[in-house]
């Protein structure tokens, strides 16, 4: 895989992508934290976003992070 890095105000973006560029992500990058649809963290994670929902439900569930904030 290719690596491509793009650095805008102090945030890094590190992208990788297959030969045949099947992989492109774009994020929002807010203070210290970078936010990716459920769709775009399944295709990190290589999985289905249904896993992605129930993980995050699980973190919910658990008081772990809380909705509101989120």
């Amino acid at each position: 895989m290719k690596k491509l890095t793009e650095q805008k105000n102090k945030g890094e973006v590190v992208i990788y992508q297959s030969p045949q560029k099947k992989v492109e992500f774009r994020v929002r990058l807010e203070k210290d934290t970078v936010w990716l649809t459920q769709n775009q963290i399944a295709v990190l994670f290589d999985t289905q976003r249904p896993a992605i929902t129930k993980h995050l439900n699980n973190i919910f569930k658990t008081s772990e992070l809380n909705k509101k904030h989120s």
